[in-house]
């Protein structure tokens, strides 16, 4: 259970009221609901001295019945929360005393703290907006640090699998979680790589790549059919760990040389991902008078998403969701159990549809409006 301060409540701020209907708030939802994680989305300023419907005074009073608080460092004009110092250390602007660990040493345990920021530009008002590889190193920062917040929360989780797909997550979780990022779609090159001279060493070749906006070295290595960890192996003199890689970087890719010419392979031109495999247990079914001519029906188990059950089929989860609109309203809106029509290209002797449902990779938050790790 979630619960937010509303925008006629904080009008009692000035004569404490604000502090103590949060208070009692908390309290009633505890009893009504006693088995409920609860919890709070406070502006980070609400942790200062600012407002007298404060919620250092809430947790002091009420801190046990609320699990986390997801904490909006964003829009609030000159505190822009824009650089690790200022959203971790010492925060400056109007609210000064707001940052993470600022709010910490006011008796908030990091463990309740949860770092909320804007997906997108188009997910802020006026300031707070960090893009997503600036933000990945704050975290990977804090956590070098032992600063080590409950987690990390997106507005909107919409932008994310509309405008991203699902990049920010990923990007983000990765990074949280000391593994490098594995997106959900790997983005093409923009540039041409420079193959160079062969090595000496063994029957390899490098090429030169500049890593563009939501690039990860398994995106990468995808596009050129290399292992992230090779990747890596040849860049450690200026890369610390596999997530510290920056827009505008140049990595050294190993290539097999082609045969006879001491060059590596022509940079992929394709601007798709290679599509994984249908699983077994699907077949194709009648065909269409459609593109997509045949479909199959899906069984929506834990943890899928249309991006995770598109990448089952090969099939981008736009065209899942278009073939669903009839029972979709948007595409986050799937539910355990749930049949699905996937499109699928018809093969020869088609002429039925299969029920499938099964294990899937990673997912985006299938439910809400915010992308929480």
């Amino acid at each position: 259970m979630g619960w937010r301060l509303l925008k006629k409540d904080s009008q009692k701020s000035d004569d404490g009221t604000g502090t103590s209907w949060v208070i009692e708030a908390t309290m009633e939802a505890k009893r009504v609901f006693p088995g409920a994680i609860i919890t709070h989305a406070p502006q980070a300023p609400y942790f200062t001295p600012q407002f007298t419907a404060n919620y250092v005074e809430v947790e002091k009073q009420v801190g046990t019945m609320i699990d986390f608080y997801n904490i909006q460092f964003y829009n609030q004009a000159s505190t822009s929360y824009d650089s690790y110092a200022a959203l971790f250390e010492r925060s400056g602007g109007w609210s000064a005393g707001s940052s993470v660990m600022e709010i910490s040493d006011k008796g908030v345990p990091l463990s309740k703290i949860v770092v909320g920021k804007p997906v997108t530009r188009a997910g802020v008002v006026n300031s707070g907006f960090v893009e997503m590889s600036h933000l990945a190193t704050f975290y990977r920062e804090a956590a070098s640090k032992g600063t080590v917040p409950r987690g990390f929360m997106g507005w909107q989780w919409s932008l994310d699998a509309r405008e991203l797909g699902g990049r920010w997550a990923q990007t983000l979780g990765a990074a949280w979680s000391g593994v490098p990022n594995v997106p959900k779609s790997s983005p093409s090159p923009s540039q041409v790589a420079t193959p160079t001279a062969p090595s000496t060493e063994s029957d390899t070749c490098t090429e030169v790549y500049t890593v563009v906006e939501g690039d990860s070295l398994w995106a990468v290595g995808q596009q050129y059919g290399v292992e992230w960890q090779a990747i890596f192996e040849a860049n450690k003199d200026t890369l610390p760990d596999g997530n510290a890689i920056h827009v505008g970087q140049q990595l050294r890719i190993p290539v097999p040389c082609d045969a006879g010419t001491g060059q590596g392979p022509t940079v992929p031109t394709s601007t798709d991902p290679v599509a994984p495999k249908v699983p077994d247990t699907a077949s194709p079914a009648a065909p269409s008078t459609e593109s997509w001519a045949c479909f199959h029906d899906y069984t929506v188990v834990e943890g899928d998403s249309l991006w995770s059950i598109g990448q089952q089929f090969g099939v981008e989860w736009p065209e899942i969701f278009d073939s669903n609109t009839d029972t979709l309203e948007e595409p986050s809106a799937i539910y355990v159990g749930q049949h699905l029509r996937i499109p699928t290209p018809c093969g020869t002797g088609a002429g039925q549809e299969r029920s499938v449902s099964g294990p899937v990779g990673p997912a985006t938050p299938s439910s809400g409006s915010q992308s929480s790790f």
